[in-house]
């Protein structure tokens, strides 16, 4: 079980408290989301369960965090870690591995598990949650929902006793955030005590036990989900409840307006891997265009094709109805990738904004910026 009381914690070289007078508990087979606006102190709620704050990043902490009946400052940042499975936001920051095989053998191999145990429980995982299409791929080859997955389905070569998933379907396809549901509520049939963290709230609705809302560092609401009333959610900043699948309605591609960006007979694969793109045909119009799809389809791949970020094995691309080199591009799209920290060079906001000005060709960048 997880459990604070009376928890105020405050990082190095601040001035403030990052959490205020905390206390929430979560019960062996109990499913707890915790939500509320960014910033509100939700990842430092985790580090502390943990044991990242204060083990690793220092600060001073009153109060007291027990996990699994232990408490966090009597142990090692290791022991916790024997006891707590965590998916983080960004699942590259946990990786191990260069390779999906290798990343979901880690945890098992370091334990001393024999190595035809580990084959067998590889097999059995990598179907449960879907990635045996990807097991002897490299781990820079998945997409972002895919890499989710593979740090889920890691957590789970052994059991657990405490899970904690930060924003677990941030990038994750419609189909497999309800896969993920189904896999809590396995974990809370095993008697896992699970944290969730999320901003989305409608996947949880038969899920969750109790909802924690917080803000500013402090825990101001907590109840059962149904308390989560258009006031509250209002009041608090946080998303629906109820979230309509309106995937069918979607329209074709807009006649009549004009073309941007042309793409013709595209192929493209990765280094020995089949191709994803085979002869493909694309034009995007002014406007908005969506494009959707199971996790690993290629959406991520063709992004960066269109930003001369990939380069593909075959095709032309035209930009307003000129002919352009892959590389170039880049001078034409801009691009926000889903994992922002690949993008982002420099210390400071002001910093990296400056650099994209003088990387612009901008005059007079730093009184710009």
């Amino acid at each position: 079980m997880i459990e604070l009381k009376n928890v105020t914690y405050r990082y190095p070289f601040s001035d403030r408290n990052a959490l205020e007078d905390i206390s929430v508990k979560v019960r062996p087979g109990e499913a707890v989301l915790c939500t509320g606006v960014s910033g509100c102190g939700k990842s430092t709620l985790i580090r502390l369960i943990n044991g990242l704050c204060p083990h690793y990043f220092g600060g001073e902490l009153q109060g007291t965090v027990r996990v699994a009946g232990q408490d966090n400052q009597k142990l090692k940042l290791h022991e916790i870690s024997s006891r707590v499975g965590t998916l983080f936001q960004n699942p590259e920051t946990q990786f191990f591995a260069l390779g999906v095989e290798e990343e979901m053998a880690f945890k098992p191999e370091s334990r001393g598990m024999p190595p035809d145990k580990i084959r067998e429980l590889i097999a059995k995982t990598s179907q449960r949650f879907g990635l045996n299409s990807v097991l002897k791929n490299t781990i820079h080859e998945l997409s972002q929902g895919q890499k989710q997955k593979v740090g889920l389905a890691s957590l789970m070569m052994e059991p657990l006793q405490v899970l904690i998933l930060d924003e677990p379907t941030g990038n994750l396809d419609p189909e497999s955030t309800m896969d993920l549901a189904e896999e809590i509520l396995r974990l809370k049939e095993k008697g896992v005590a699970v944290l969730i963290v999320d901003h989305r709230l409608y996947w949880l609705k038969d899920v969750a036990d109790r909802v924690c809302v917080m803000e500013k560092g402090r825990i101001v609401q907590e109840g059962t989900f149904d308390d989560l009333s258009d006031e509250v959610r209002e009041r608090y900043g946080l998303r629906k409840v109820d979230v309509e699948d309106k995937r069918h309605e979607l329209l074709s591609l807009s006649e009549g307006k004009e073309t941007v960006m042309k793409v013709s007979d595209l192929s493209f694969a990765y280094p020995r891997k089949p191709k994803i793109f085979n002869g493909t045909d694309l034009e995007l119009r002014k406007g908005i265009t969506g494009l959707f799809g199971p996790n690993g389809t290629g959406k991520t791949t063709l992004a960066r094709i269109l930003t001369g970020l990939n380069k593909p094995t075959q095709g032309t691309l035209e930009i307003r109805g000129k002919k352009v080199k892959p590389q170039e591009c880049l001078k034409h799209v801009a691009v926000v990738l889903q994992n922002a920290d690949h993008q982002l060079y420099m210390r400071t906001v002001f910093d990296e904004l400056l650099t994209s000005l003088e990387a612009a060709g901008c005059r007079g960048g730093k009184q710009a910026a």
